[in-house]
Order: C-alpha cells, then sequence, then structure tokens
C-alpha cells in the first residue's frame, strides 16, 4: 500500500495528461535518484500516471462501451438464444475489468473481446434498424429505388399472413 500512495502521489503532480513513458512517472528519492519504489501493479493506477485522466478515461470507455451496449440492447430488444455468446462475453469483460482495477494484468484477448461484442452491438443495431425502418416505412424502401417487385414482406406482415 506505501508504493501505491507514493505512485499515486507522483502521478496527481499530473493529472490531466500524466507523465507519459520512460518511468518518468515513478517516484525517485531526490538525494540518491534511487527509485522509491519496486513494483506497482494496479492497472488504473499504472495508466493514470502514465496518461493521465484522459488515458484513464479513455481505457475504460474503449473496454467498457461494447459490453455496455450489448448489454443495454438485449435486455430490451433481444429475446433470442443466438444473444447469450455476447451477453456472456460481456459479463466476462465487465468482471476482468473490475479485477484489472487491482491486478495490473492486461490481456489482449479481453481486449479482443471487447471489439468482438462492440462489432456485434453494431451489427445487431443496423439490423434492427433496418427491420424497423421496413415494419414502420415501406415506402421509403420503395423512393430508395427498390421496386415492389423485390419488395421484401416486413416482419409483421409475415406474422399477419401466418408465413
Amino acid at each position: 500500500m506505501t508504493q501505491e500512495n507514493l505512485f499515486s502521489q507522483k502521478a496527481w503532480e499530473r493529472p490531466l495528461l500524466g507523465w507519459g513513458g520512460y518511468l518518468r512517472g515513478w517516484p525517485v528519492d531526490p538525494d540518491t535518484e534511487e527509485k522509491l519504489i519496486k513494483m506497482i501493479d494496479s492497472t488504473w493506477l499504472i495508466t493514470f500516471n502514465t496518461y493521465g485522466l484522459v488515458g484513464l478515461v479513455s481505457l475504460f470507455v474503449a473496454m467498457l462501451q461494447g459490453p455496455w451496449r450489448t448489454l443495454r440492447l438485449t435486455s430490451h430488444r433481444l429475446n433470442d438464444g443466438a444473444a447469450m455468446v455476447p451477453i456472456l462475453l460481456s459479463l466476462i469483460i465487465v468482471l476482468f475489468m473490475i479485477d484489472a482495477l487491482f491486478n495490473g494484468m492486461v490481456n489482449p484477448i479481453i481486449i479482443l473481446s471487447s471489439g468482438a461484442v462492440m462489432s456485434w452491438y453494431l451489427k445487431m443495431k443496423e439490423d434492427l434498424s433496418k427491420r424497423l425502418l421496413l415494419d414502420v416505412h415501406p415506402a421509403v424502401c420503395l423512393s430508395r429505388g427498390r421496386g415492389s417487385k423485390n419488395k421484401k414482406k416486413s416482419v409483421l406482415d409475415q406474422d399477419r399472413l401466418g408465413d
């Protein structure tokens, strides 16, 4: 805890953009120029010291934006089994990020998974908007050059007709 306190005090000397690389943010003894701490093991503290508040917020937004949007989308609009994989992956990412607050374990698989969850969210959002566009405004589809021969039945029409 003493090492983390020294490290955070040094980080608060440059809170906005941090100290940058090359171990400039490590506290040193002013007389001997030796490092006062041996290691640090908190992802949030390492990121805050190196990149400041801008880097800290950027890291957590980049890692948690996909899971947050996916969980919101699936809780309100999707009730199928195909959404279980992104939901579970989102929960794993959230739990990993909670663990990474106290342990400095950067795992490329989790970063890749966060990007995959965000891609899944964007694809589902696009599919839902296309479905809503067809259901609510079929005239818009006709005005975009789609003739009546190629017009697909909307989801609501298929349910009504029993297709």
